[in-house]
């Protein structure tokens, strides 16, 4: 059912998924402000899911250009900002993190798939229930490009995405498609930066819908050479013979560093709160979390920040209060 009405969701135009999501918040407002039973509620909102179902149209195969891009936020942005003509491909990885062991391999595939599940918490049962078939879904539909299509990959300047498109182009390497790559980071440092103002942008994510789509007209329209593309097939080479599980990205290229990078800083953060609200106080993992994040020029996966924090609990450094299922479920102390 999930997937089923993710498809639907994403088959929706910007004005078509306003529309609608206006229409279920006014229906509900109704209810509660009614005093409506909860049992009526949760009918009302199974009423608006097949609602949601229902607006699937026919698979589109008028396409002229696919985009892939990594992460379902910068895919939604993509989807909202351009127009229907365009297919988008979310890439649902987050390649900063983890092992990249032989993921061409099914024991490197299973690695990575274990540590990610032992180390980092997913909303719900993500791991168990979607993560591959997601992954085995996206990755089918980037086989099933037709030759003849072309692709733009977007990309930004923090480890996540440069890594994603060295994975992506080295599955497309035996493909014959013209394709663009856009550095959003950079095209909104040309576009948009003046004497006044300079923009920093960690991701893709971050930019406006309008923006995306400018920046596709005008600077998304030189295809990369053959031997960029051989540059960056041999990067992931390289990278997947490497057995860090955390990357940053530091003047102009992905560096593996140790895991514990950003403990130092995380616990300063922790004790800082501890300050703010007493020794006694229990602090919200998912407030120490932010306000280090703020700080970071970088950017950082925050479900690995809060494995982490995690960590400083099970070695005696901090105290909990809560289950550890997701950072807003706990809250944490400095041992005295």
């Amino acid at each position: 059912m999930h997937q089923k009405i993710r498809d639907s969701i994403e088959q929706l135009s910007g004005s078509e998924a306003r529309e609608f999501l206006f229409l279920a918040l006014a229906r509900l407002e109704v209810l509660y402000s009614d005093d409506v039973p909860k049992e009526e509620i949760m009918e009302e909102i199974n009423h608006i899911i097949q609602d949601c179902s229902s607006l699937l149209p026919p698979p589109r195969k008028d396409f002229h250009t696919v985009h892939i891009v990594s992460g379902d936020s910068a895919a939604g942005s993509l989807r909202f900002g351009l127009e229907r003509d365009h297919k988008v491909i979310g890439f649902p990885e987050f390649f900063a993190i983890g092992p990249l062991w032989k993921l061409e391999e099914e024991k490197g595939r299973k690695e990575r798939y274990e540590w990610l599940r032992d180390h980092i918490n997913f909303d719900g049962d993500y791991m168990e229930d979607e993560y591959e078939s997601r992954l085995a879904k996206v990755l089918e539909e980037i086989r099933a490009i037709p030759e003849a299509m072309p692709i733009v990959l977007w990309t930004a300047d923090n480890a996540d995405e440069q890594v994603f498109v060295s994975y992506i182009l080295h599955a497309l390497q035996n493909k014959s498609n013209e394709i663009r790559l856009i550095n959003t980071s950079m095209a909104y440092k040309q576009l948009y930066d003046t004497s006044d103002t300079f923009h920093f942008l960690r991701q893709t994510a971050e930019a406006h819908p309008e923006k995306l789509k400018e920046i596709l007209e005008k600077k998304g329209s030189s295809p990369i050479s053959e031997e960029e593309i051989r540059l960056f097939v041999k990067e992931w080479a390289e990278l997947s013979n490497t057995t860090e599980v955390l990357r940053i990205w530091e003047e102009g290229r992905i560096k593996g560093v140790p895991e514990d990078y950003y403990d130092d800083l995380l616990l300063y953060h922790a004790r800082e709160a501890q300050k703010e609200h007493g020794k006694d106080a229990f602090i919200k993992s998912a407030r120490i979390i932010g306000e280090m994040y703020g700080h970071l020029d970088a950017m950082v996966n925050d479900s690995f920040l809060e494995y982490r924090l995690r960590t400083f609990v099970y070695r005696g450094i901090l105290e909990i209060k809560g289950i550890p299922k997701a950072m807003r479920n706990y809250s944490v102390r400095v041992k005295h």
